[in-house]
């Protein structure tokens, strides 16, 4: 890697790390201070990739920082940022008053749209509900929103209800297009059917779907050869030549230009958009193209523009797929014979550039996803070309061109995708689930970037840091931050697990206990039928090993009892192990109901308690004989931790599971007042973050993931 590829590393690499430095003023005497001595000492080549990293940082620090909003809201702005899902960062021009007006409040504000986030560049009116970016829960390891939103300066996310675009162009009239090609041409792939996304997905061929580089580069490469096809007959009629070269470039990156802007300009299309302009120079002048340098720079463009940019999925699945053809592709290809008959050589080709590609964005999407399709490479070796030759140019003619020409080609591609999606269903099977956390997503980056001397030694590295250091003689339970539920994992020394509750319906839980290393679990408790409770179970049942499941009776535990009975799974209705509850218990509510079981580890235990209140806090007949952490019933509600409980229970430790900002307002003053005043440590996860304690014969220990 040349001088220009290590500064675009660096650019990046100062913005990942801006939000744990401090600000504007000191940025810019850094960057000053490296420029004045780069020039002093002659040597701005090798002072360029401190200047990259002071540049990164100081692109962050120059964001101003966006209005801290909380409930109802109104606000007038410009989408500016890359749309990623169903959000986009909105420059805010202007908020709304009670009395009816507008206020000025600059910055920046994350909006989650109903749908398909408007274009860059759109102005909107949204009327929403608004929280602070920080009360979104994050598991240790995983990517944090709101750490990186703080790159943009964003410290707020409205949840729209109603949006309007202002000065919106006039629509065209609605073309019957298969919703793959209006994906392809538009960005927008709101009417792509699960079943479609899940058979892509599972061949490893999503991305083709996704505006991506590879699209931007086909529009380019298709414009610019049409553009030659057409000048050279004008050649007779002009004995000089026309300039091909410049006017084959302008075509492409015209081209190239108004398909990113019409397919919502998401970061890998700006990317691509920018080194199609580089290519395209380079083509001109006669230049030489470097791909690392002609990539480094388009990176840093993109950081400078949009900071946050670098903590997206997009960005890093975006850039790291390029350093995979660019870096892995030909060494897969050096070692084929040469001389191979040009089928075979078009197919050990494609090949390469799938494994390249894929092998480039594994660290990104082992962090974010979790999912690597064992058939991707056979897939891709078909799927790529009759997209690229057939169903990009149909999907592009059937949006754009005339009525006259547009409905056969949308005939022709309508046939093409259904019958790419057929061939592609057999080869559609469960993903492997590699899963590593921010630390492996960056030791894998480093091994695609470094030289080869180096490599071998990040290898050794990466295999000393997946080590799991275990403790001798300790249960761990891990009081997981899932938001507004309860979610815990037990670890005993022998290697035994116990998931206690899975949190709200998400995968969440599941991914963190993938980059713990965990693929079975002894025994999956769930408390009570509430999806608070039991949502983020159904992932684990789905996809784990689960030796079996305990409940308290089989009330609105319907998707649980089905999986488990799908997986065969055993499950126990109410086990011998459990202290509530009782046969003859009968309470009114569900949250009573909740079972309650104990996790021991020598003379010391654990009592996790579900949503238990008064009324079951009483009927509790037996209790261990020392219970050392308590797990706060029902989130710290005022009708539980009765002062009958604590009395009996007297724990060293309590810890509550909550969400920062939870519309319940828990826990409740009384509660914690309780605890207090009884000299029982109380540790919050809306608070504290996941909560981890240490029981052992030495005692107990406690840390947290926001301390």
């Amino acid at each position: 890697m040349d001088v220009l590829a290590w500064t675009g590393v660096a650019v990046v690499a100062g913005a990942g790390l801006a939000p744990w430095l401090p600000g504007l003023d000191l940025a810019l005497s850094c960057f000053a201070a490296v420029l004045v001595l780069a020039c002093a000492l002659g040597c701005v080549r090798a002072w360029a990739p401190v200047m990259g990293g002071a540049l990164g940082w100081l692109a962050v620090a120059s964001m101003p920082v966006g209005p801290h909003l909380s409930g109802p809201v109104a606000l007038r702005g410009v989408v500016v940022g890359s749309p990623s899902g169903r959000s986009a960062d909105v420059r805010v021009e202007a908020l709304g008053l009670r009395s009816g007006g507008w206020s000025v409040a600059p910055g920046r504000v994350r909006v989650r749209f109903k749908g398909v986030p408007p274009h860059i560049g759109t102005a909107v009116v949204v009327h929403g509900f608004a929280r602070p970016m920080s009360d979104a829960p994050v598991l240790p390891g995983a990517p944090d929103g709101a750490q990186n939103a703080l790159r943009a300066g964003v410290v707020a996310l409205v949840h729209a209800k109603t949006e309007r675009t202002l000065a919106t162009p006039p629509a065209r009239p609605a073309r019957d297009v298969h919703p793959v090609l209006r994906a392809l041409a538009t960005g927008d792939r709101s009417g792509v059917s699960d079943d479609t996304w899940q058979v892509l997905r599972d061949t490893g061929t999503a991305h083709l779907l996704a505006i991506s580089g590879f699209h931007v580069g086909l529009v380019a490469w298709l414009a610019g050869l049409h553009t030659r096809w057409l000048i050279r007959p004008w050649a007779v009629l002009a004995p000089e030549g026309l300039p091909e070269r410049p006017l084959t470039a302008a075509v492409a990156v015209l081209a190239a230009s108004l398909y990113t802007v019409a397919a919502g300009s998401p970061v890998s299309a700006q990317r691509a958009l920018l080194m199609v302009c580089l290519v395209a120079c380079a083509h001109v002048l006669g230049r030489a193209v470097r791909p690392l340098a002609l990539l480094a720079v388009a990176a840093m463009v993109v950081v400078v523009l949009d900071p946050s940019s670098v903590g997206t999925p997009g960005f890093q699945l975006s850039f790291g797929a390029v350093i995979g053809l660019i870096r892995v592709t030909p060494w897969l290809l050096k070692w084929v014979p040469p001389d191979q008959p040009w089928l075979v050589e078009w197919v050990i080709t494609s090949f390469a550039v799938t494994v390249g590609a894929t092998i480039g964005t594994l660290p990104a999407a082992a962090w974010w996803f979790q999912q690597l399709a064992p058939w991707s490479p056979v897939a891709n070796l078909y799927a790529i070309p009759v997209v690229a030759m057939g169903i990009v140019p149909c999907a592009l003619v059937a949006e754009y061109a005339p009525l006259w020409i547009s409905q056969p080609a949308a005939t022709m591609g309508a046939g093409l995708v259904e019958g790419l999606l057929w061939s592609l269903r057999p080869l559609a099977v469960t993903p492997w689930a590699p899963a590593i956390g921010p630390v492996g997503a960056l030791i894998g980056a480093a091994l695609l970037l470094a030289p080869r001397r180096l490599q071998v030694s990040i290898g050794c590295l990466a295999l000393f840091s997946s080590l799991k250091v275990a403790s001798l003689d300790a249960m761990t339970v891990h009081f997981l931050d899932v938001g507004q539920g309860d979610a815990a994992l037990v670890e005993w020394p022998d290697g035994r697990t116990w998931l206690v509750d899975g949190g709200p319906p998400s995968d969440r839980v599941l991914k963190w206990m993938r980059r713990q290393g965990h693929r079975r679990v002894d025994v999956v408790v769930v408390s009570h039928g509430q999806l608070d409770h039991y949502g983020g179970v159904l992932p684990v049942l789905e996809s784990l090993d689960v030796g079996e499941v305990w409940v308290p009776s089989r009330e609105a535990l319907g998707p649980v009892l089905h999986l488990a009975k799908a997986r065969q799974i055993p499950v126990q209705v109410r086990p011998a192990q459990a202290l509530h509850p009782a046969e003859d218990f009968v309470g009114e509510d569900i949250n009573d109901r909740s079972l309650v079981v104990v996790a021991r580890h020598g003379a010391r235990s654990v009592l996790f308690t579900g949503d238990i209140e008064a009324a079951a806090e009483a009927a509790i007949p037996i209790l261990p004989a020392s219970v050392d952490v308590l797990k706060v019933p029902h989130h710290g509600s005022r009708s539980s931790s009765t002062p009958a409980l604590l009395d009996r229970v007297r724990p060293a430790i309590a810890v509550a599971s909550m969400g920062r900002g939870n519309r319940y307002r828990h826990p409740a003053g009384s509660v914690v007042a309780g605890y207090e005043g009884r000299g029982i440590a109380l540790w919050r996860t809306d608070r504290d973050g996941t909560v981890v304690v240490s029981v052992s014969a030495a005692g107990v220990g406690v840390r947290a993931s926001r301390e």
